[in-house]
């Protein structure tokens, strides 16, 4: 959690090309919609 809002979208925090990452809670972070948007665009600048 980033901004302390409520979480409605889970982000993954690890490069992996695997759709679901069962059982991996480490590899995700729970994120506002605004942080999440955020985050989405910084992995594509990564990219």
């Amino acid at each position: 959690m980033k901004c302390g809002q409520l979480a409605s979208f889970s982000h993954r925090t690890v490069k992996n090309d695997k759709q679901v990452l069962l059982g991996e809670t480490a590899q995700y972070e729970p994120l506002c919609r605004e942080c999440y948007q955020r985050a989405l665009q910084e992995d594509r600048e990564k990219s």
